[in-house]
């Protein structure tokens, strides 16, 4: 095995081996020597995500990233880095806000700040993709774990926008919308006995469509982020931290959620076929390798 390939071998076990240690199902920065320990102004929302209160963890990791993107990427130092590999970790780790449809409970009325602090700090890896190298070597850093972590945090968010995103969403709120006949049936049915009828229609049923617009309202910005933000951009960015590399780009990719089998298409559909990529090329089917229209 030649030095370069058992180096990569290292820091993916390196990389692994700390990620089962700390309990992590995403890598922590610690993989990386001068990142052994969160920096302690991470202590109050690290606990917040650890006790499950997510709307106050996304508020405080907005503020975070507003003072992150006044560092600038070719003057950062190893401190800022740490911070900032550190909350992106954890804002990859974080779940987005689960879904709703309890009629008996009122309106559950999100902010909608999850979606827009993990699409913030996607454009934060974009912009640091292009830099991490450069970055690396002048903090002293491994280069390919400094690009793994990046590549980790931007497809482990990319994949949970595509894992909630659900194409047919507007359908099975059709079908929720008739399942409510029968209960409002039975409600009118109740109020009829009582003689107290004020209305026709059961008061819960105003807060489950409610719920439904919430509902319908996240998915519709999952599919913009999708197909409008990131698909193009998240390729670029995977293109700039493993420049020729393709079997990580593609391993990436798969990380992000997509099959062997829509990769190819994924990259003429996004990039292309160009000088930076036709790395991305070899191997692929003859009848695959076109350029983008």
């Amino acid at each position: 095995m030649s030095g370069n390939n058992l180096m990569n071998l290292f820091v993916c076990v390196a990389v692994l081996f700390c990620a089962a240690a700390l309990g992590h199902a995403i890598p922590a920065p610690a993989c990386m020597d001068p990142f052994k320990s969160p920096p302690a102004e991470l202590s109050g929302l690290r606990e917040k995500l650890k006790q499950g209160k997510l709307r106050e963890f996304y508020a405080g990791t907005h503020a975070l990233l507003g003072r992150c993107e006044s560092v600038d990427n070719k003057q950062i130092t190893r401190e800022e880095l740490a911070l900032q590999l550190w909350l992106f970790h954890d804002i990859a780790s974080a779940p987005l806000y689960p879904a709703d449809y309890d009629k008996a409970t009122p309106e559950s009325i999100f902010d909608n700040k999850d979606q827009d602090i993990k699409h913030y700090m996607l454009s934060f890896l974009y912009v640091m993709s292009r830099d991490a190298a450069p970055m690396a070597r002048r903090l002293h850093l491994r280069g390919k774990t400094l690009s793994d972590l990046l590549a980790t945090y931007a497809a482990a968010t990319y994949a949970q926008f595509r894992s909630h995103y659900d194409p047919d969403l507007e359908a099975k709120h059709e079908a929720l919308k008739k399942s409510f006949i029968p209960l409002n049936r039975k409600y009118v049915e109740e109020e009829f006995k009582k003689k107290e009828i004020g209305s026709l229609v059961n008061p819960q049923y105003h807060v489950f469509l409610n719920k439904l617009g919430v509902n319908d309202t996240r998915n519709r910005r999952l599919e913009h982020y999708l197909s409008d933000c990131w698909m193009e951009e998240f390729v670029e960015m995977l293109v700039n931290l493993f420049p020729g590399q393709s079997g990580a780009v593609k391993n990436y990719l798969r990380m992000a959620g997509y099959a062997d089998k829509e990769i190819p298409d994924l990259i003429n559909r996004t990039l292309g076929r160009t000088p930076a990529t036709e790395f991305l090329y070899k191997g692929m089917p003859k009848d695959v390798q076109k350029a983008k229209p």
